[in-house]
């Protein structure tokens, strides 16, 4: 008999208690997570924990004291110490900061307007001050509908008033807020919605201990907190690769064929149709699409280019093994073909074998089987964290499309020899300080880049803005264009200034532009502003992984001098001169 969730929760506030007491023992460092909420939080602890732990970051959790939200940021956190904290959580509701706005609603709602809009800009503005002295992600609740004796919730007037001062409420707060990478949110709404309001609440609780919510609320939240956590330190997955039988459709279309296949407005057919919606998504956040099919190859594009109920179209598809050989090896195969790890993928099947196979044989791919259910396909999607991030940039946006023009690109490639090839691209590179924009994608670039990647160093967004205020770095960006296509912010270089010459804290480059010559143009552009600032040298570190590989013989092969294992140098007028197949503009 399955565990009740009322005993799975009772298990996972006993499991927290023997984590505090380990990490006692030990005295290992871990990473500190701070909350702070303007109602009693402390059920959150163990399910926030546990989480946490369950997605390796075992952390040491810190609460600010009852309803001292506003107190705790413009103070700077004094309450969590001056140890660095990887996550602050700001937890609130409408009730708790504005309560007496909704005692007014029924007599002047332009009153109680004015008075949540003053209440939620003075919270906005604590925050954003908490977020300029206090390093690290800050993770701000966006709060449920208001809980109040004014409001009568199945009322036939209330929910259209109260409803509206919410949505006022919580729009004026986030536009209060600061834009930034470090700033995520979650959706205490969304949650209750969830659950259902009985599920979400505990009343009685709520007017002994000022504790308002259920353990199931508490533990719904400690699982999206860790999750946000979670997403600031591991890169989502890029590619995923979908099965097409009773997968993207119901059937098989090999035997059930075009019009034998269940897909279009009625159920089950309606279902698969909302699953390549939720995968059009995707691709629009910067995933891949690609599809891995024992199948015969001309079946399968009939469906996509002729049946009225398809969503996904051959063009959304990048990469495609359509064949009979076993489905681990046709990952690998697509991995080398997109120039990215095995561990980048994320692979959707129906199929229990499939699946198990995979696991088995390719465990670093994210592995995830369709429910039997039509209808609870959204809903394992949803859960699916492999696809957490907290921002899209304009290379997600576009990613697809660069490997549309990748594609192009290795045709073209195989009629012309690579003197001929390199010189028919008209590859345009320019390099410049990133912007204060740009960050999120420069530090996603640090974070993810892992082959041609001198040093393997990562940096949080935070981490890199600091790099480009400091008078003694400098930063340079690689943007990259050829006939085909714009490749975008491709590659970095970050420099120290010391009195030997310049150290070379990163070189990365996407592998998208290896073997073009872009590196070396790099090189030659360091090289000219070294000798403007009169800098003697270039000194420069390889440290090698188990993925950078390609990188080991660059700074070799280029003129550096070894002085140890990992440590090499060049003189600055022996840096390499532009090449001639390209063209380089500096901003």
């Amino acid at each position: 008999m399955s565990e009740s969730p009322a005993a799975a929760r009772r298990a996972l506030r006993a499991r927290w208690g023997r984590l505090q007491a380990e990490a006692d023992a030990d005295g290992a460092e871990r990473p500190r997570v701070a909350v702070m909420a303007t109602f009693t939080a402390d059920p959150l602890a163990p399910y926030l924990g546990c989480a946490l732990t369950d997605r390796d970051v075992p952390a040491r959790l810190e609460l600010a004291p009852y309803n001292q939200v506003e107190q705790t940021c413009l103070s700077g956190g004094a309450a969590f110490g001056p140890a660095p904290l990887a996550a602050t959580v700001a937890l609130w509701r409408l009730e708790d900061v504005a309560g007496d706005a909704f005692a007014r609603a029924h007599l002047d709602e332009t009153t109680a307007q004015a008075m949540l809009d003053d209440a939620v800009t003075e919270l906005a503005h604590a925050l954003a001050a908490y977020h300029r002295a206090r390093p690290g992600l800050l993770v701000i609740a966006l709060p449920p509908a208001p809980e109040s004796p004014h409001i009568e919730r199945l009322g036939l007037v209330d929910p259209v008033l109260f409803g509206r001062l919410h949505r006022r409420a919580v729009e004026r707060f986030t536009a209060a807020l600061p834009v930034s990478p470090d700033v995520a949110f979650v959706c205490l709404d969304a949650l209750v919605r969830t659950l259902g309001h009985t599920e979400a609440f505990d009343r009685r609780k709520g007017y002994l201990f000022r504790q308002p919510f259920s353990e199931a609320f508490w533990q719904g939240l400690g699982e999206q907190l860790a999750r946000l956590v979670r997403a600031r330190r591991v890169a989502a997955r890029k590619v995923i690769a979908i099965d097409c039988d009773n997968t993207l459709w119901g059937g098989v279309v090999g035997e059930d064929g075009l019009d034998g296949i269940r897909l279009g407005a009625e159920f089950p057919g309606s279902a698969f149709r909302d699953v390549q919606a939720r995968l059009l998504d995707l691709k629009a956040k910067g995933v891949l699409l690609t599809l891995v099919s024992k199948n015969n190859e001309a079946d399968v594009w009939e469906v996509f280019d002729q049946h009225e109920g398809m969503r996904l179209k051959r063009t959304d598809i990048v990469a495609w093994r359509i064949n009979w050989l076993p489905k681990p090896e046709n990952i690998a195969s697509l991995a080398a073909e997109l120039s990215v790890g095995t561990d980048s993928f994320i692979f959707l099947d129906d199929s229990a074998f499939e699946t198990e196979q995979m696991r088995t044989e390719r465990p670093e791919v994210f592995t995830l089987r369709v429910p039997e259910e039509p209808a609870d396909m959204l809903d394992a999607l949803d859960r699916c964290e492999a696809f957490d991030r907290l921002e899209v940039t304009a290379e997600d946006r576009a990613r697809s499309e660069m490997y549309q023009q990748e594609r192009a690109r290795q045709v073209a490639q195989e009629t012309l020899s690579p003197e001929e090839f390199l010189i028919r691209l008209g590859l345009h590179v320019r390099v410049a300080s990133p912007a204060e924009a740009q960050l999120t994608r420069v530090a996603q670039l640090i974070n993810k880049t892992n082959q041609f990647n001198l040093t393997t160093l990562r940096r949080t967004p935070d981490e890199v803005a600091a790099l480009l205020r400091s008078t003694a770095h400098r930063l340079l960006a690689v943007w990259v264009v050829d006939r085909f296509g714009d490749y975008g912010l491709t590659g970095l270089a970050v420099l120290e200034a010391r009195e030997d010459g310049w150290h070379l804290d990163t070189l990365l480059l996407s592998c998208r532009v290896l073997a073009r010559g872009v590196e070396t143009a790099l090189l030659a552009v360091i090289g000219e502003q070294l000798r403007a600032a009169n800098a003697p040298a270039l000194h420069a570190r390889f440290i090698p992984t188990a993925k950078n590989a390609p990188a080991a013989d660059f700074l070799p092969n280029h003129g550096f001098t070894r002085l140890d294992d990992t440590r090499f140098v060049i003189a600055a007028d022996a840096l390499p001169a532009r090449p001639a197949h390209l063209q380089i503009d500096l901003d």
